[in-house]
């Protein structure tokens, strides 16, 4: 929403802008992403594309968990030797259901970035 006096691009900067944390809540993007790789299945939090997964804390960033206002992203690289059966549906529900609690009524979204599957990868290899 553009705000009296605003010009139209504001909204289009406003969106691609990184969400201001409040200090009140500046671990929750912690907690989040100690939830999110305490799943089976989850080898690591990714930054996204261009680095853009983030929250920005003062002095450092929580990488692969983005805090919104009414959303929180939280963006994974699958590890197919630990996810059952690879089936990666239920993989991000499981981080969904992890992280839910932690995202205080925001809506959770779980992007899967990445795979890892170290057995096969050192089969490759000849190991």
């Amino acid at each position: 929403m553009t705000t009296s006096g605003a010009s139209p691009g504001d909204d289009a900067r406003a969106a691609s802008e990184p969400a201001r944390v409040a200090p009140a809540e500046w671990d929750s993007a912690d907690r989040v992403a100690a939830a999110a790789r305490a799943v089976p299945g989850v080898h690591d939090l990714h930054a996204g594309m261009f680095g853009e997964a983030a929250t920005y804390l003062p002095g450092r960033r929580v990488t692969g968990v983005a805090v919104g206002e009414n959303r929180v992203a939280v963006h994974i690289v699958a590890d197919l030797d630990r996810s059952e059966g690879n089936d990666l549906t239920a993989l991000a529900e499981a981080v969904r259901r992890a992280v839910v609690p932690l995202a205080d009524g925001a809506a959770v979204d779980v992007i899967i970035e990445d795979l890892h599957q170290s057995a096969r990868r050192d089969a490759y290899r000849g190991a």
